[in-house]
């Protein structure tokens, strides 16, 4: 098990920890927050925008990185996330661990405070790899279709309405409309008899 070594900046700094005993991540609270909305010429709205600080600085070992995401019930509820979604700690970074969240329009209003959970953190290993240039790749099936190219888009999810189902309202209507007919062809029948005995 690799470990992880952590330096409180500042003593009110809080330790990451788990919320759970099987949490894949670590728990990481805001020690300060400052409101930071970059403002853009010609843009109808600004995003919220908030510099977290954490007051923690790490050694990730070698081979290792930690990658940073929002909380599942912030960006589900109150469209809290990263601004750069995913924050990836390289194991030679030495300073403090910062994050710019950004609130998008359409969630609950929540204002990021210090002493709030607001993030949550995952250390992973690193593959080493090396890049070898070549003058053609292996084909595929796929080939370089891109963009939903692998699972077809449903433009439309809405059922489409099913037009030969009949409603027992409907079936009683047509019973009432064909009782007529099933009457004048008896009456007929009649006048057809009389007039042969005739």
């Amino acid at each position: 098990m690799p470990q992880v070594k952590i330096k409180r900046l500042t003593p009110d700094a809080v330790l990451p920890f788990r919320g759970s005993d099987g949490a894949a991540e670590w728990d990481i609270t805001a020690l300060d927050v400052k409101l930071n909305v970059v403002q853009t010429p010609g843009a109808a709205r600004q995003p919220r925008a908030w510099w977290i600080t954490t007051g923690l600085a790490v050694e990730i070992p070698a081979g290792y990185c930690m990658k940073i995401y929002p909380r599942s019930g912030l960006a589900a509820n109150n469209f809290l996330r990263l601004a750069n979604n995913v924050a990836i700690i390289d194991s030679d970074y030495r300073g403090e661990i910062k994050l710019r969240m950004i609130a998008d329009e359409g969630g609950e209003f929540i204002e990021p405070k210090a002493g709030m959970v607001i993030a949550q953190a995952m250390i992973e290993k690193v593959e080493p790899v090396t890049w070898k240039e070549v003058d053609e790749l292996s084909e595929t099936v796929r080939g370089d279709n891109g963009f939903g190219s692998s699972t077809s888009v449903q433009a439309d999810p809405t059922p489409t309405e099913d037009h030969t189902a009949t409603t027992s309202a409907e079936l009683q209507e047509t019973a009432e409309t064909e009782e007529p007919a099933a009457t004048d062809t008896t009456s007929n029948t009649s006048t057809s008899k009389k007039t042969s005995t005739k």
